[in-house]
């Protein structure tokens, strides 16, 4: 799926782009999650903030938390070879999913959160 901009708003093509130089300032070897939520929360004025916010959720407060989990896992010496995780690929098929019971034509934000 991530490997298909055509499916995908703008945005969130740009948050799953920008996900893989997160992995490698982590020095991780898999893009997950964790990965994405500190792309999207990076994001210049990114929605995904305002609808966390508007769920209740502190967007910064979710950032620092996701960034200690983040650095508390285990680093890759060299990561010139990214894979998909099994999380990232479970929550991608939800976002479809979520897509297609909104009858959107793209993947978007939304979607993703």
């Amino acid at each position: 799926q991530p490997t298909d901009p055509s499916k995908f708003t703008d945005k969130a093509w740009e948050a799953i782009v920008q996900a893989q130089d997160v992995v490698r300032r982590y020095r991780h070897q898999n893009l997950e999650v964790e990965h994405l939520i500190i792309s999207l929360l990076e994001q210049e004025d990114g929605l995904a903030g305002k609808i966390l916010g508007k769920a209740g959720i502190e967007p910064n407060r979710l950032f620092q938390q996701v960034d200690e989990f983040t650095r508390r896992q285990p680093k890759v010496g060299s990561n010139d070879q990214l894979y998909l995780g099994r999380y990232l690929d479970t929550m991608l098929d939800k976002a479809e999913a979520a897509r297609a019971s909104m009858q959107d034509d793209f993947i978007s934000i939304e979607h993703l959160i």
